[in-house]
């Protein structure tokens, strides 16, 4: 299964949880990636794949990307904790708030 949680200050990370274990994506790609993982947007395929939202930190600017595991993807890499810049965690609240829209519906988890 993957998800979001977020700390009190709006800063969201992207999880896996597998075999009981809650693991932070930013965790498993490149420590000199020049993403940072925003959200997993609730989907994992067969393959293993995952969307996620990303912050490319070197332009301040926030792509969709897709996640696909290698043979290394397991690996913890010690990624530090990144403060999000005050425009992407804007950018997330309204993306929230139009998310939880009445009349949307959203597809409970199988």
């Amino acid at each position: 299964m993957v998800g979001v949680s977020a700390d009190t200050n709006g800063n969201r990370r992207p999880f896996l949880w597998q075999n009981g274990v809650m693991t932070d994506l930013n965790t498993l790609i490149p420590a000199d990636s020049p993403f940072y993982l925003l959200s997993a947007e609730f989907a994992i395929n067969d393959w293993g794949q995952i969307p996620v939202l990303a912050s490319q930190t070197t332009l301040n600017e926030v792509h969709a990307c897709l996640l696909t595991p290698t043979t290394q993807h397991w690996a913890n890499h010690g990624r530090p904790k990144v403060d999000l810049p005050e425009n992407v965690r804007d950018q997330l609240h309204q993306q929230r708030r139009s998310d939880a829209r009445p009349g949307r519906k959203l597809m409970r988890p199988q």
